[in-house]
Order: C-alpha cells, then sequence, then structure tokens
C-alpha cells in the first residue's frame, strides 16, 4: 500500500541519516498538532504557562537517558509541576515505557508502563490530574484504537474505553466541559475525517459530528469561546490543504472556518492571551499567520527567520512563543526564536545546546523549558533532555 511504503521511506531515511550524519526528511512524518493554549483561556486540563511561585532551575542543565526516545512520544507537565514523558520510538522499536522528570533536581525516574507501545498518539492532561493517552502506532506500524489513563498519585497506567476508530497522528483537546474532542488522523489503511468525544467520567468514547475534509497531522487549538478551530493537514489525496474547520461542543457538529493563506500540515497552532491563533510553518517558507476569530478569518503575521519542520513551541508566561529546533533543509537548528504579538516579529531566542528535531518540549514552573528526546546531529539522538531558560 502507499501509506506501507511511505513508512518504509521514512525508516529507509532514519538509516541513511544514522550512517551519513545528514538527516533525511521523509514527506510525512511527526506532526506538531497539539495546540498550546493562553494563560487567560482559563480552561481546565490544558497545559498552561505557570503561575506559581517558581521552583529552582534544574541541575544539571542537560543530561542523557538510558532510554532511546527519537520521535513520536509526547511530554506532558502535571498538576505538581513534573512532567510526564510517554512512549515514541525507542532503540529498536516503539516504546511503552514511562517517566517522570522532576524540575526540582534535574532527575528522571521510571513510572509505570502501558500495555502496549505507541508512537504518534495524543496526552492529555484532564481536570482531574490524571493523564489520558489516545490511539498511536504500533510495533507493526498500525494504528491503536485503544486508550490509557496514568494516575499521577499511582504511577500507572490503567485502560479506558477505546476510540471508535483507531488512528495516530489525530488531535486531542480538551474542552472547558472537561471532555475530550478526537478529530481525523491516519486510520487503517485511511485518512480520517471522524471525531470522536471522550467522557473522563464514564471512561468511554462517543462519535461525534465528521470533518468536511479528511485530516491527518493537522493542528487543533482551543478558543477562548470553548469552541475548537482545526487547521490544515494532508488530505485523502496526500495534499496539504489551507481549510479550516470550527467545532462547536454546545452543537456537536463543525462549520467552515474560512482558509488559511498558505496550505499546510506539521504545523502548530497556539492560543495567544487576546484570543488570536498563531499558525507557522510547513509549508508557506518561513510564513506565519494568525487566526483572528474577531474578523472570522486569517491574517498574515511576521515570518520566522528559516522555514521549519519537526519544530516543538511553547506559550511562555509573557504571553511570547517560543519556537524550538526543528530542521530547514536538511540543516537541524539548535535556534529559537521568540514571537511578540504585539508587535507581530519574530526574534532570536536562547540557543539550545545541541540542533535536534522530531523532539517534545513543555514549559516548567521554575522559568524555563524541558526538552525532551529527538534527533541531534551526528546520532540517533532520543536520549538526552536539557533546560532552556527563557
Amino acid at each position: 500500500m502507499r501509506f506501507g511504503l511511505r513508512r518504509r521511506l521514512v525508516r529507509l531515511g532514519v538509516l541513511l541519516f544514522l550512517s551519513s550524519g545528514v538527516a533525511c526528511i521523509p514527506l510525512v512524518e511527526s506532526g506538531t498538532g497539539a495546540a498550546k493554549q493562553a494563560p487567560s483561556n482559563g480552561s481546565p486540563g490544558v497545559e498552561e504557562p505557570p503561575s506559581s511561585t517558581p521552583t529552582p532551575a534544574p541541575t544539571p542543565a542537560s543530561g542523557t537517558y538510558a532510554v532511546v526516545r527519537s520521535y513520536g512520544h509526547t511530554v506532558s507537565r502535571l498538576s505538581d509541576g513534573k512532567v510526564l514523558i510517554v512512549g515514541g520510538m525507542g532503540a529498536t522499536n516503539i516504546s511503552s515505557s514511562a517517566e517522570i522528570f522532576d524540575p526540582a533536581t534535574g532527575t528522571t525516574t521510571a513510572t509505570g508502563a502501558m500495555n502496549t507501545g505507541r508512537a504518534f498518539h495524543t496526552a492529555s492532561v484532564l481536570q482531574d490530574g490524571r493523564v489520558l493517552v489516545v490511539g498511536g502506532q504500533n510495533t507493526s506500524g498500525n494504528p491503536i484504537g485503544t486508550a490509557q489513563i496514568y494516575d499521577p498519585s499511582s504511577g500507572t497506567f490503567v485502560s479506558t474505553g477505546n476510540m471508535i476508530t483507531a488512528r495516530y497522528e489525530h488531535t486531542a483537546t480538551v474542552l472547558t466541559n472537561g471532555k475530550v474532542l478526537i478529530t481525523g488522523g491516519w486510520g487503517n489503511s485511511q485518512w480520517l475525517s471522524s471525531a470522536e468525544l471522550y467522557d473522563p467520567v464514564a471512561g468511554t468514547f462517543s462519535a461525534v459530528g465528521s470533518m468536511a475534509v479528511r485530516r491527518y497531522q493537522h493542528a487543533a487549538a482551543l478558543l477562548s469561546d470553548g469552541k475548537v478551530l482545526i487547521t490544515g493537514g494532508w488530505n485523502q489525496t496526500n495534499q496539504k490543504v489551507n481549510s479550516a474547520e470550527i467545532f462547536d461542543p454546545s452543537a456537536g457538529t463543525f462549520s467552515s472556518g474560512g482558509s488559511m493563506i498558505a496550505a499546510r500540515a506539521q504545523h502548530s497552532a497556539t492560543l495567544l492571551a487576546d484570543g488570536r491563533v498563531l499558525i507557522l510553518n510547513r509549508d508557506g517558507a518561513a510564513s506565519a499567520e494568525l487566526y483572528d476569530p474577531g474578523a472570522g478569518g486569517f491574517v498574515p503575521t511576521g515570518s520566522t527567520s528559516v522555514s521549519r519542520s519537526y519544530f516543538s513551541v511553547e506559550l511562555l508566561p509573557n504571553g511570547k512563543v517560543l519556537v524550538i529546533g526543528g530542521v530547514t533543509g536538511s540543516v537541524r537548528l539548535a535556534t529559537t526564536e521568540v514571537y511578540d504579538p504585539s508587535i507581530g516579529t519574530f526574534s532570536a531566542g536562547p540557543g539550545m545546546l545541541s540542533p535536534r528535531m522530531r523532539h517534545a518540549s513543555s514549559v516548567l514552573t521554575n522559568g524555563g523549558v524541558f526538552i525532551r528526546g529527538g534527533y541531534s546531529v551526528g546520532a540517533a539522538g532520543g536520549t538526552d533532555w536539557e533546560f532552556l531558560p527563557y
């Protein structure tokens, strides 16, 4: 099948990268569809910039792990400020393991393992502090239909209801009512337009509407009014799309959200403090754009210094947006950029210790950002972490 061939090409690209030290970028891979929410949004269950008294920065500012997480893993900040790291591609196979990073000490400890290896899954912090891990790709390359809940108080994963449709590279958005919206992704040999709602009280998934477009490696952002903006992605003909849709939880339906200026996939969507959404890169070269709910459409804004793929973004407590690493062409980046919504421009941010792509990151409560895994220069990477002050 065409998609199976693409996955084999992805793995071939990784092998070429390991032997040559030059990144081979597949057509589609790990996306950045999980949106970061603004502090003014006030929505429970989403990772917001810290507002509590910062704890000391971890020492050392970098380190290595025995567990490889090259791509497809997730990083989630828990209610106690610690960070949960789950799954992803390991040294030889997809991992079922999980770790807890403690910013106060800069140390990591193993925690309970999932019942199956997962990559390209989603991990959502619920209102009660537990973490919902949904779907993903298994060790055979197939989509997973199961979900599990991580309980920080016990350090264990337990099974919860199964999705209606197995999927990976989907989006998961915690709604203001505490439920979790799952959209799109790759199903059994096809792109998906379907959506589901997870109810944490009942522990079950239910069908809810369908998008007008099949989407894979798209992005979703919870808006200030409680609706969800869905943008871009790859469609069923393997083309990036510029269309957007709006999900209304009160009606359980999707409607048109207009069109982005550029067609994008594997991009990011970040809710800003003023209610606008910053959307940037892949593709549209180095361009970025804003979704303005007041205007009901998309408008251009400043551009990043280079076009980035396989990067991560974090909304900072000061309302600015930090864009971290990634790759441009075949060059992996150690640079970061900071977007200032008040003036609509990007400027150089703090540099990382190592160039990296396909990593995962999270804002900490100590005035910095935790970065885990990904590919670095000259090696497969995936074993290191670093603390990036901002």
